[in-house]
């Protein structure tokens, strides 16, 4: 468009391409008089070929002056409309937008004054341009010029009070506009969306709660900010937030915000682990569980990794190691909570299934059109999930921490034992395989306390399947045990003791060692001699077997099991003897231990007949620091014949001649049979002992 069809004074033309400011204001006077004048004329079209001619001839001109001039033009022509500048807006804004990315400096300056101005004077009509504005703004907080950063400030407070005095703000087109810009790097976006978020949170009229989905990750993502000042920022507003949170927790859907937690959760960075976890706990202490039931195991799977304050994280360093230790202790406290309110979360669930008074419309229809089989599979299915991230997690083995593990076992403790006995899930036999062999495997833990807690699960869970076979249900489980040892006995032969101990705290000890001795002959001699010298070792020193050794004291012919080995006509002491054979000096010791001298001379009579080897003499020095007692002399002499003269057989001469001499060997030959026939066999057993190169 070239001149306009009203005459515009040349002087002006004139004025506005000078280069002095002073005289550009004069030529703006003029223009607007007579703006004013087009304007009482209702010259609408006058006054759009005005503004479409400072456009052509001024803004699109290569000289900044002119640019600078057409600027001022164009604000007086706004200036002078006032309110009814909102008609104009579209081709006021674009020649003003135009400018504010000029490469001159002056220019970009007095494109911001004039929008600056544009904007007092249509007020609420400007923000049809928030978007555009927002950007400038954003623009030129990072301009290199102190002086369009401090107008980019003043530009953004006028907005703001713009937005206060607005009666019908578009809360919903803005949150959509910080949606698309939250996630800018630019630290001055970040700034400027964190001063608009709290600005909005503040005013009484605006319930931010209810947008929350929109902007929770990506203040999440500022929260991790490198910049103190921004992360800080990020971190008072999502306090607030927080807060308010916990006085309205239902006033927003959760199920979005409860995956955008989870996500968070994972970051290397603590405070916003913190913060995802603290949103996720009180989502779990309030929210309908309806919304958090289904998710259980996903919240699982992420916050089981949270179960330890060691875990490692991002941003460390020397000068914060206090504060990121003291992080890490409330990430876990927080995790733990997570975890107890979800597991009291289930167990409730099945209880209230029948009792609770339904409300809500819609649930009552869901109620309705799901029949009780459709619900049942449901809540197997849910359980199912559950139970596959459990193992899974503890499939991992040292990759994740114990307390991780004791959550674990005790989510599938609480599974099979309180959720199976109140709400009858089924869980797929692939997956109880699984559970077995992991449970297992999860034995060879470092961690006392795992192992005390994984053997207790492992035993309930496969004893209360069994439980209506009252007479093999131990038999099963002792079984796996003992053949997942022979397996593993290398990894295990140290933890052996421990597991066994414990093993005999969850199953009577008496019934562990029956089973055991009874099934411990299906496997290799080697095993065998293992085995049975660990037991006997426990048998002898352990507190625990205490009511076990007064039962071995006992007189064995009058006693019969009454639950497991009812139908066998065998003693406590017969079973026990036949695999003890298979280490010489424990079933010597399980003799002294009965009362039962004299078989035990006579076993040692034998040992003249087999190969005395390194581990023979190890076992039988290791017997002699335990009988220390003057009832054993007579067989202490006996050992004194078979070992060499070592420092161990001068020990054991000095001991003895202390005490006076006896006939040793002088002894009654009367036995019953089973002794004498359990005898003759020693020699042979004790023949399959392999050897150990000395």
């Amino acid at each position: 468009m070239g001149e306009p069809s009203f005459q515009l004074p040349q002087v002006c033309i004139r004025l506005l391409n000078d280069k002095l400011f002073e005289k550009k204001k004069i030529a703006c006077k003029e223009i607007e008089i007579l703006t004013k004048d087009l304007n009482s004329r209702n010259q609408a079209n006058h006054i759009k070929e005005l503004i479409e001619y400072f456009h052509k001839n001024f803004i699109e001109n290569s000289s900044p002056n002119s640019k600078i001039g057409g600027l001022l033009a164009i604000a007086s022509v706004a200036v002078a409309l006032d309110q009814d500048s909102k008609f104009y807006l579209q081709e006021i804004c674009r020649s003003i937008f135009l400018c504010t990315n000029d490469y001159q400096r002056d220019v970009r300056y007095r494109a911001l004054e004039s929008l600056y101005n544009v904007a007092k004077c249509a007020r609420s009509n400007i923000l049809v341009f928030l978007s555009e504005i927002f950007d400038i703004v954003v623009r030129s907080g990072e301009d290199s010029d102190q002086s369009i950063r401090e107008a980019s400030l003043l530009m953004d407070k006028l907005m703001k009070d713009i937005v206060i005095e607005c009666t019908d703000f578009d809360i919903v087109n803005f949150i959509g506009l910080i949606r698309e810009r939250i996630y800018a790097l630019s630290p001055n976006t970040r700034k400027l969306i964190l001063s608009w978020i709290d600005f909005l949170d503040s005013l009484p009229e605006i319930d931010l709660l209810v947008y929350i989905e929109d902007i929770l990750d990506g203040l999440l993502k500022i929260a991790c900010d490198s910049n103190l000042d921004i992360q800080r920022t990020a971190e008072t507003i999502l306090s607030e937030l927080f807060e308010k949170l916990k006085m309205n927790p239902k006033c927003f859907d959760s199920k979005p915000l409860v995956k955008i937690l989870l996500i968070h959760i994972q970051t290397d960075d603590h405070l916003v682990k913190n913060i995802s976890l603290k949103w996720l706990d009180q989502f779990v202490r309030t929210i309908d569980e309806r919304d958090i039931l289904p998710n259980t195991a996903h919240i699982l799977s992420v916050i089981l990794t949270c179960f330890s304050s060691d875990n490692q994280m991002g941003n460390d360093n020397l000068d914060d190691c206090a504060e990121i230790e003291d992080f890490r202790h409330k990430n876990m406290i927080l995790a733990k909570s997570i975890n107890e309110n979800l597991m009291n979360l289930i167990t409730k669930k099945p209880t209230r299934i029948e009792t609770d008074i339904i409300t809500d419309d819609k649930v009552v229809q869901e109620k309705i059109s799901k029949s009780p089989t459709q619900e049942k599979d449901e809540d197997d299915l849910k359980i199912s999930k559950i139970l596959i991230v459990l193992l899974n997690h503890l499939e991992m083995g040292e990759t994740i921490s114990s307390p991780s593990k004791i959550a674990i076992l005790e989510w599938i403790h609480k599974i099979y034992i309180n959720l199976n006995n109140i709400a009858k899930i089924k869980i797929d036999p692939p997956i109880e395989n699984k559970l077995n062999e992991i449970l297992l495997h999860t034995l060879k833990d470092q961690c006392d306390d795992v192992v005390q807690l994984d053997l207790k699960v492992f035993t309930e869970i496969n004893i209360d399947r069994r439980r209506r076979q009252e007479d093999y249900r131990y038999k099963d489980v002792i079984e796996s045990l003992l053949q997942f040892f022979a397996k593993k006995l290398d990894q295990l032969r140290e933890r052996m003791p421990f597991i066994i101990i414990n093993l005999c705290r969850t199953i009577d000890s008496k019934i562990v060692y029956l089973t055991m001795s009874r099934n411990l002959l299906r496997y290799d001699i080697q095993f065998i001699c293992f085995m049975v010298y660990t037991m006997n070792t426990i048998l002898l020193t352990s507190n625990h077997l205490h009511a076990l050794r007064n039962e071995l004291r006992k007189d064995s012919s009058c006693e019969k099991e009454s639950d497991i080995s009812s139908h066998l006509e065998q003693n406590l002491f017969d079973i026990m003897y036949t695999a003890w054979c298979y280490s010489s000096v424990s079933v010597i010791s399980l003799c002294f231990l009965t009362k039962r001298y004299r078989l035990a001379s006579k076993l040692i009579l034998l040992f003249g007949d087999i190969d005395i080897t390194l581990d023979l003499l190890i076992e039988i020095d290791k017997l002699i620091q335990m009988l220390e007692s003057p009832i054993f002399t007579c067989h202490l002499y006996g050992l004194l014949m078979v070992l060499p003269q070592s420092e161990t057989f001068h020990l054991l001469r000095k001991r003895l001649q202390c005490i006076s001499n006896l006939n040793v060997w002088e002894y009654d030959e009367e036995k019953d049979d089973r002794i004498i026939n359990l005898i003759s066999n020693v020699v042979f057993l004790i023949q399959k002992i392999p050897t150990r190169s000395s």
